[in-house]
């Protein structure tokens, strides 16, 4: 079932233009900038990729105001380790064709407050649906930091019912419309 659910919601993100992604990156960043989040130093933010909701005016939001940012780096295993992030120029590709930093300076998990948090569908109650690796689940399950799923309003549903007992839930979600607590 979440693989019928990720189909539909992957075909969703995959008809957007890049007018409209541009737009939603701006708006995204304007309801960030109301919220609370703001007052914290240590993120860990995320490269979009195939569509995902634009963080990157967020994370240059955060580098240009002194805050410390990383990016997940996945290993060979499917485990992310955050590494520091300052400079959208010098970056490779990496895993699953994702950006990285090209040096990889790691930062210590336990000093991040803030985890950006992408995903394929979200619910009401902040349960979430990836693209099935785990990858965030195990990065998430063990941290003591705010998890801030980041999505299109489009890609919230009232309830998620093909929740696993290992799927974190998501403590606020933002979207280009609000800022949800779940």
């Amino acid at each position: 079932m979440k693989n019928s659910i990720r189909r539909i919601y992957i075909s969703k993100r995959e008809k957007l233009s890049p007018e409209f992604i541009c737009m939603t990156g701006d708006a995204i960043l304007n309801v960030f900038k109301t919220t609370f989040l703001v007052s914290f130093n240590k993120f860990m933010a995320y490269m979009p990729i195939k569509n995902e909701a634009p963080l990157n005016d967020i994370t240059r939001y955060l580098i240009s105001n002194g805050k410390t940012v990383s990016v997940p780096l996945t290993n060979i295993n499917d485990l992310l380790t955050p590494i520091i992030f300052n400079d959208f120029s010098n970056t490779v590709l990496g895993k699953y064709n994702i950006p990285e930093p090209k040096e990889k300076n790691p930062m210590d998990p336990e000093k991040i407050e803030v985890v950006f948090v992408p995903g394929v569908v979200f619910d009401k109650t902040g349960h979430r649906i990836g693209y099935g690796k785990g990858c965030y689940d195990r990065f998430l399950a063990d941290g003591k930091f705010i998890k801030i799923g980041v999505c299109y309003e489009f890609q919230i549903t009232s309830t998620l019912t093909e929740i696993e007992e290992h799927d974190v839930k998501m403590d606020y979600l933002l979207t280009e419309k609000t800022f949800y607590e779940v």
